[in-house]
């Protein structure tokens, strides 16, 4: 073993690891529908995985060579056959991650070591079927066999299940064992030079499939749609005041806004519950949390979703009824797809971070070698639009297309490629990453709505641009203490206080209102659906308190608005109810743990000053009307919380919906 071969395994090795990235690609879009975008960092960890591997081997087989017991049946390996060795040692360890993710407690280095000595044994079963006596060449199809075995299994087990001792999980399994050693015997059959050559063209064409997949199709002339496409644009946490601060006082905001021009912004609009899976039944459904039944389990935090109950359709299933073509892209991994929230949509885009996807990045994220993405940003949804705009643009009928940012959503992330914004330098560090996240997103949403507009969506679309749920910061002076509750002092989900419940709406109708301006309606997330279907003329039945915000779109609007709006599905804490009126806000506890709060929104939005005491009559006339209302709303159908499985525990818990 010298310098020149230690040099020439180490390059085998860094092929071997970018190989096994480009494999996962390639089976992250066969089972997921996109590649896995990742950066520089993330390939030069499977690269160094390789070069490590190559090297150990490189180690093991020379001191094979000198003992005295070995060494005649040390054979040389072929430059081929050593990146398939390299490639089959590297998926290794990405199965001992996926058996630990299965198995808890003491149970854990039992099954690993079981694991090793499985794929020992499978190693040594693809070898007699192959027959590599006196067959060395065919020891590469027997490593790359295995390695693929492996890297297929991974993929079904990651991306299609979502508990590798599933059933499904089970029989997938025994059919990709199966396919493997029918591809053993075709190889003992045609010798291992002849499988080689199909196997270096896949990947070739792999190459090329990635790229082409990634890239956008050309404008073509647009069709005018039958029925306009609806576009919902959520941005995840964003609260209203920072979302307007950000439009007025920075670049990105006022790019943003002219991006926008022709839309009305609704400065009253208030969210259905204080966190996202309420919040989205509401969107998707036009009922209340108290109605649909989207919601944490009570009691239960290590099932924070329920499923939306069978009885109730959502927007998407009325769109997909007179023709709509459906499609979700969301980046927020608490809306899973057992929860029913996607029912009606054709297609659906969950995103997830590389570190979640790509098996031997999750491999380092389980010791924390390396940062575990728990979400992934807007530009991961820019990407993907951008793949998907030629088929949305194609003509072949109306689009719904749901778009779910998470960035102001913890954790936060700076973004250096911003212009430095010297007045958020006197804010605290979270809440000026918060507004540097809004700046990103703004900014990344702009671009979006460009290409948009190159394919002629934007134009003939109905926009909705609003966020699930707002959040808290301690400056919002808004902690208090409950006995026997744990309460959050920042955050959401815990509190109905304006900095969590206002947030943006802002509605584009095709071709835009003559001049854009702002709307002081009350407005609620129940009235989206309302104003799609008073907007489409759908025949479906319409719910009795919620209002079309369609009259607010024309050129004399209405002088005045609904009266009031409910506020509900608390998830963590006691449970809490709001009414929300034109003038006042009314926040109570019916289980007694605080007493009722009163706020005058107009000379208090950020409402402090309590005035219960101070004006009785105004807080027994908002009591009275929370009590009507409230009792006027069907009971949600019982349904069953979701059991969610363990990587997506974690990442929950890093974004704070478990603890």
């Amino acid at each position: 073993m010298n310098l020149r071969h230690l040099l020439q395994n180490a390059a085998i090795g860094l092929a071997a690891g970018s190989a096994a990235l480009l494999l996962d690609e390639v089976l992250a879009i066969l089972t997921l529908g996109h590649p896995i975008p990742v950066t520089a960092f993330f390939w030069s960890i499977y690269a160094a995985f390789g070069v490590v591997l190559a090297l150990l081997i490189t180690v093991v087989r020379a001191l094979r060579t000198v003992s005295r017991t070995v060494s005649r049946t040390v054979s040389p390996w072929s430059a081929w056959t050593f990146f398939a060795a390299t490639l089959a040692l590297l998926y290794l360890a990405p199965l001992l991650e996926r058996v630990a993710n299965a198995i808890f407690g003491w149970l854990i280095l039992p099954a690993c070591a079981v694991a090793i000595v499985a794929y020992a044994v499978w190693v040594v079963i693809l070898q007699r079927i192959v027959d590599t006596q006196d067959h060395p060449d065919r020891q590469t199809a027997v490593f790359l066999i295995a390695a693929l075995t492996v890297a297929v299994g991974l993929a079904v087990n990651r991306n299609l299940v979502s508990y590798p001792l599933a059933p499904a999980a089970l029989a997938a399994d025994a059919l990709i064992v199966f396919v493997a050693l029918a591809l053993a015997g075709l190889v003992r059959g045609f010798g291992s030079l002849k499988v080689l050559a199909p196997v270096a063209l896949a990947l070739t064409a792999a190459v090329g499939g990635v790229l082409w997949y990634s890239m956008p199709e050309p404008p073509k002339e647009a069709k005018k749609p039958r029925r306009p496409h609806i576009l919902l644009l959520v941005i995840d946490t964003l609260r209203q005041d920072t979302f307007r601060s950000v439009v007025d006082e920075t670049p990105e905001g006022q790019a943003f806004a002219k991006a926008m021009e022709g839309s009305v912004w609704f400065e009253n609009a208030i969210s259905a519950a204080p966190w996202t899976v309420p919040s989205m039944g509401s969107i998707m459904t036009g009922l209340y949390p108290q109605e649909h039944g989207l919601t944490s389990k009570k009691g239960d935090r290590s099932r924070p979703v329920r499923r939306l109950p069978g009885p109730i359709p959502t927007l998407a299933q009325h769109l997909k009824e007179v023709g709509y073509r459906t499609e979700a892209v969301v980046a927020n991994p608490i809306l899973v797809p057992a929860s029913g929230i996607y029912r009606g949509f054709d297609e659906v885009t969950r995103l997830s971070g590389p570190t979640t996807k790509l098996p031997l990045l999750m491999t380092l994220a389980r010791p924390k070698l390396i940062k575990r993405e728990i979400y992934l940003p807007a530009s991961a949804l820019h990407r993907r639009l951008k793949q998907r705009i030629g088929d949305l643009s194609s003509g072949r009928g109306p689009v719904f297309l749901w778009l779910h940012f998470m960035d102001p959503h913890i954790p936060l992330y700076g973004h250096d490629d911003l212009p430095h914004e010297p007045a958020a330098d006197e804010l605290p560090e979270k809440e000026r990453l918060y507004r540097e996240e809004t700046r990103y997103v703004l900014r990344e949403l702009t671009e979006m709505i460009e290409l948009l507009k190159t394919y002629g969506i934007w134009q003939e679309s109905l926009v909705f641009l609003v966020s699930d749920h707002g959040e808290q910061f301690l400056s919002d002076n808004h902690q208090f203490e409950i006995p026997d509750h744990k309460i959050k002092l920042e955050g959401h989900g815990h509190a109905l206080y304006g900095e969590l419940v206002r947030v943006p709406l802002v509605i584009r109708p095709p071709g835009g209102v003559g001049t854009t301006r702002n709307s002081s309606v009350l407005a609620s997330h129940v009235d989206i659906r309302e104003t799609v279907v008073d907007f489409l003329d759908l025949r479906t039945p319409r719910f009795p308190g919620r209002v079309s915000l369609m009259p607010y779109l024309e050129e004399t609007p209405p002088d005045a608005g609904r009266n009031a709006v409910l506020i509900g599905g608390i998830q963590t804490g006691p449970p809490q109810r709001a009414l929300r009126t034109r003038r006042h806000k009314l926040i109570h506890f019916p289980d007694g743990e605080r007493p009722n709060e009163l706020f005058d929104i107009r000379v208090d939005p950020a409402e402090l000053e309590d005035l219960k005491e101070s004006q009785p009559e105004e807080h027994q006339v908002a009591f009275a009307m929370l009590s009507d209302l409230w009792s006027r709303l069907a009971e949600a159908p019982d349904s069953d919380a979701v059991d969610l499985d363990e990587e997506t525990r974690r990442r929950l818990k890093a974004l704070g919906y478990l603890e």
